[in-house]
């Protein structure tokens, strides 16, 4: 009997465990192919890393990003890449995306990347993210961009 006792603590703490696991997402992984990222964080990361602060918010520019990002501390991500790439590679990479309009002059997107775990309900749609093309790059932001056009 006192087997048995410890074999259902044990599934419970197991069950309660893989929860906590499944829960958190924070981490990410990007499309392919950018040529730079910006971390916005509320709070300083590693002292090593040099960043701009504006206003209370922390800018960290990388130039080589490892495949997975922590997404523990980010407020946004902006992701650069060559105007090379066009409208249907981001379409093929995205679950969806959508033409939000013209904004100064710029084409900007909207859509929603899966690997991506927050999300806002627009319209019954999920959106995480913005897209936009300024004429000699895009950039995509998680969940905008943060950083200016």
């Amino acid at each position: 009997m006192n087997m048995v006792k410890r074999m259902i603590g044990f599934f419970v703490v197991a069950a309660l465990m893989l929860g906590f696991a499944a829960e958190k997402q924070d981490s990410f992984i990007p499309i392919q192919g950018f040529t730079k990222m910006v971390l916005v964080t509320e709070n300083p990361l590693d002292d090593n890393l040099n960043f701009i602060k504006n206003g209370n918010d922390y800018y960290y520019l990388f130039e080589n990003v490892p495949d997975a990002i922590n997404l523990a501390d980010a407020k946004g991500l902006v992701f650069y890449y060559h105007s090379s790439f066009d409208l249907d590679y981001f379409k093929k990479q995205m679950s969806y995306l959508t033409r939000g309009g013209d904004v100064g002059g710029y084409e900007c997107y909207y859509g929603y990347n899966a690997s991506y775990g927050d999300f806002r309900l627009v319209d019954g749609r999920k959106i995480n993210a913005q897209l936009v093309f300024n004429g000699e790059e895009w950039l995509l932001g998680y969940p905008l961009i943060l950083t200016g056009y």
